[in-house]
């Protein structure tokens, strides 16, 4: 082998141990299920509803009201609740003439009472 062919000899190893060093990435481990919220994820001084029963997915929070009807998104599906005020706060159906559940200060329930679930149209201090 002569010099000239020594040196493409080595360029085309030395490309080749190269190119081997060059593993392709590994695959990404696939993207985890939808993740489940919980009672944590209520924000401190809110109210908080879940379509959901046991605090399933994301909440809606409403910023402790004195009375408030429920955002059209909740209206007759709230499945759990949480209280995260220093107040206690009630559950209502009809506006605020059937009370469905009440709530003491920094409690949740995450499955509603018999014959609540998906009734709730309001909430409100007790």
């Amino acid at each position: 082998m002569n010099r000239t062919s020594s040196r493409l000899a080595v360029l085309v190893f030395g490309g080749v141990a190269l190119a081997g060093s060059f593993v392709a990435p590994a695959m990404a481990a696939p993207s985890s299920p939808i993740s489940v919220q919980s009672w944590g994820d209520c924000p401190a001084n809110n109210v908080c509803v879940w379509t959901e029963g046991n605090f399933a997915y994301a909440p809606t929070a409403y910023g402790s009201p004195a009375f408030r009807t429920l955002n059209a998104g909740d209206h007759d599906r709230v499945s759990s609740w949480g209280n995260k005020t220093r107040y206690q706060y009630c559950l209502w159906d009809n506006g605020n003439k059937v009370l469905l559940d009440t709530l003491p200060p920094n409690r949740g329930r995450h499955t509603m009472p018999d014959g609540t679930n998906d009734r709730a149209d309001a909430i409100g201090r007790c």
